[in-house]
């Protein structure tokens, strides 16, 4: 993983807002190398680039900018788990560099990176061409943002929302919908960008863009902040949803499930839906993401542990404890980081999620007698809340402004903050349950859109929570969790589980015709009571914000999407 820092420029120098501002933002994303190039690129232009390394591939740590034999320059903020040969103890950076130093045109950059699988954001220059590509995954796993200034454009991987280029300054976030282009060698390189949006989301073999089409969109404001400027830009990720017999459905659930414990009722609910041999398949698919996102991962030394993860004690985070279990060597201990906000109210921190956690970690205990499970309690008081959200999380959340981002941001900069507090539990990789409820129906909202327009209005919702959780969510994670020099890995949102979630009937992923606790997230819950998490399959779904209690730490009357004073 990288801090990224790339600067279309009339000056000669990098600015010294940069400098002073963001500079010191990536480089706490990458502690482990800095490295800085500048060249001319034409018509009275220069590119600087500079990038900040956290060593997570290879057997040192590969600089940044990477530059090949042709003059090329990569800017790699990513993993790259398929589609490309990594070969253990090779650093992806250096293999995707040169791979795309082969290539002669658009057309074939962006096949090399509609082929990836994994999460990334990039800026590389190809020196022949004097051309500037960047973009991110399609489902925005990492961050990267853009400003477009008179005489400037400037690419960064996190910014300061009080920077100082001028008090009307804004930055935003690059839209992930294709591979966008900038020809340095036109007059105003800096406005003249070519979008080669995502053309298929979905192909036989995997969810992942096999083909690039092409749109020339004119001016960066255009492309930015629209979908596309044609009826197919828009990407429809296909769900399996079958007719379903509603009369027999409401026969198993009045006569038998009410009537049953939560437990009891989760295997009856299993059986009659054959749902048994999905968890099997699904179990291995899950098991291949999370094994490549824990595997030949760097220690700070012999004691520690190569991860983390964020810990709720829920159903999504405890299946990967359990299934990381079986990856991490048993001499290393994993951590479970749970955090809980300090309120009015209550100065203790038994909150919703510590007590879960204690649960959940007291049965992988048993399940895993042999693994040493640091349960970390993280605890913060108001004071420090608020301290700290002025001093870092503030520009970490932004662009991204409302009560909703403020209180997931909190939450995650303090829940991987445990490395820190906790330093035998520092760590440079840490596990995260995100994607898991966008695909299996785990939110409230996908319950009420099955009460008010059923199965299809379920799966519509579905379908909509995966197009759009590159600008919700996920580009707000990375830069909040990385702000720590710890990557944050999703193992539902990888190419393979997304695809097999996708093919298998919706019924057979979440079935809110049951109660809360039983229907939502079916296939995750089956999946952990097979795996022997007894308690953990019949926990109810509680977002971090609420189980942790920082929703009532300062303000009870907000609106999720009001606009958050505290973080302007």
């Amino acid at each position: 993983m990288c801090g990224i820092i790339a600067i279309i420029s009339k000056s000669e120098n990098v600015p010294q807002h940069i400098l002073d501002d963001i500079l010191p933002l990536i480089k706490r994303r990458g502690p482990d190398a800095t490295g800085t190039k500048s060249i001319v690129i034409g018509n009275g232009f220069y590119l600087h680039m500079i990038s900040t390394v956290l060593h997570l591939q290879g057997n040192v740590a590969t600089q940044q900018p990477y530059v090949t034999a042709n003059g090329d320059f990569l800017q790699w903020n990513g993993d790259v788990f398929g589609g490309l040969e990594v070969k253990d103890g090779f650093c992806d950076t250096v293999i995707l560099a040169n791979r795309l130093s082969e290539c002669a045109n658009d057309t074939e950059i962006c096949k090399v990176f509609s082929s990836l699988h994994g999460p990334y954001a990039f800026v590389f220059f190809q020196n022949s061409t004097k051309r500037l590509y960047f973009g991110r995954d399609y489902f925005g796993r990492h961050s990267l943002l853009y400003h477009e200034g008179d005489d400037d454009f400037i690419l960064a991987s996190v910014a300061k929302h009080s920077t100082n280029i001028n008090s009307n300054v804004s930055w935003k976030e690059i839209q992930a919908d294709g591979i966008y282009v900038i020809d340095t060698q036109l007059q105003k390189c800096n406005r003249e960008i070519k979008c080669h949006f995502w053309k298929s989301i979905t192909n036989s073999h995997c969810l992942k863009v096999d083909v690039m089409k092409q749109y020339d969109t004119g001016y960066t404001n255009k492309i930015m902040e629209s979908n596309g400027s044609a009826e197919n830009d828009h990407i429809a990720i296909d769900l399996n949803i079958e007719t379903f017999n509603s009369s027999f459905e409401k026969v198993v659930k009045s006569q038998i499930v009410d009537k049953m414990s939560d437990l009891d009722a989760l295997v009856a609910i299993c059986e009659s839906q054959n749902i048994w041999p999905l968890v099997d398949l699904f179990t291995d698919v899950l098991k291949k993401s999370v094994q490549r996102r824990v595997s030949n991962l760097p220690k700070y030394s012999n004691s520690h542990s190569s991860i983390s993860i964020l810990f709720s004690g829920g159903i999504d985070c405890s299946i990967l404890a359990l299934l990381a279990n079986e990856y991490v060597p048993v001499s290393e201990p994993i951590n479970l980081l749970n955090v809980a906000f300090e309120t009015p109210k209550n100065k203790n921190f038994d909150v919703p999620d510590r007590c879960t956690g204690r649960m959940s970690y007291e049965e992988l205990s048993k399940l895993c007698p042999n693994r040493v499970w640091n349960f970390v309690e993280i605890n913060i008081g108001l004071d420090e809340l608020r301290e700290t959200r002025i001093k870092r999380i503030a520009d970490l959340t932004y662009p991204l402004t409302t009560v909703l981002d403020d209180s997931i941001g909190c939450a995650l900069w303090f829940a991987a903050y445990g490395g820190t507090i906790h330093p035998e539990c520092k760590t440079k990789v840490v596990l995260c349950g995100m994607g898991a409820d966008e695909q299996l129906g785990g939110y409230s909202r996908h319950r009420s859109a099955f009460e008010n327009r059923g199965w299809e209005g379920l799966g519509n919702e579905i379908m909509m929570e995966l197009e759009r959780i590159s600008s919700r969510n996920l580009g707000r994670d990375n830069r909040i969790i990385a702000d720590h020099g710890t990557e944050a890995r999703f193992p539902y949102l990888d190419e393979n589980v997304i695809s097999f979630l996708n093919k298998i009937p919706l019924s057979s992923k979440t079935n809110l015709i049951y109660r809360r606790g039983l229907g939502e997230k079916l296939l995750l819950r089956a999946t952990a009571y097979n795996l022997g998490l007894r308690n953990v399959a019949v926990f109810p779904k509680r977002a971090i914000q609420f189980g942790s209690r920082i929703a009532k730490a300062e303000c009870n009357k907000e609106k999720a999407s009001d606009i958050c004073s505290r973080l302007l």
